[in-house]
């Protein structure tokens, strides 16, 4: 079982289907998980899906952008292999997240399992701050401004040598993203 987190994977096989229980249509993808959130190798095989409803079209929509698929350009439909216009993905890496489940076994006992999905660039599941909380960051607020050290003048830092440029700020393009758990924050 992989640890709760971000982690990247890249798609080695994908379909269309409906669950078994209530016929609900689902692209799934099947992903080698290649990279911890550290960008540390790993390795192991899970499946994601994304759900194909009226009221799961805006998760579906952002997760299809966060592989890479254009819903303007293509049809979900061509994502199954057997389409006539087959868009294959197989090798496309995508940024996942695994939580964990709980469920019953077949004996009654209660079991843990990792579920991964796509990561979009929201991250996990947030909720807007409760009022109670907003005083707390005013508390913490105050907190580090009484505990920071006085500001002293910083002194003035050399110029540059004309023979060697001054540093820039690198910009990291979106599909770079790191996505955070919000425990490890």
């Amino acid at each position: 079982m992989f640890a709760a987190g971000n982690y990247t994977a890249r798609i080695v096989r994908q379909g269309i289907a409906q669950s078994s229980q209530k016929g609900t249509p689902y692209v799934w993808f099947d992903v080698q998980i290649t990279k911890d959130g550290q960008g540390n190798a790993t390795s192991g095989e899970r499946q994601v899906a994304i759900w194909l409803t009226e009221s799961a079209m805006e998760v579906a929509e952002k997760q299809l952008k966060a592989i890479g698929f254009d819903v303007q350009q293509y049809g979900v439909e061509q994502l199954d292999p057997d389409h006539q216009q087959y868009f294959d993905m197989t090798g496309v890496e995508m940024p996942v997240y695994c939580k964990h489940e709980t469920f019953t076994k077949r004996d009654g006992s209660m079991g843990t399992k990792d579920k991964f999905s796509i990561s979009t660039n929201s991250g996990p599941a947030t909720k807007p701050l409760e009022a109670g909380k907003r005083n707390d960051i005013k508390k913490f607020t105050a907190m580090l401004r009484k505990g920071a050290p006085a500001k002293t003048p910083a002194a003035r830092p050399a110029a540059v040598p004309a023979n060697r440029p001054a540093p820039t700020r690198q910009t990291v393009p979106a599909n770079n993203t790191t996505f955070a758990d919000e425990e490890t924050i």
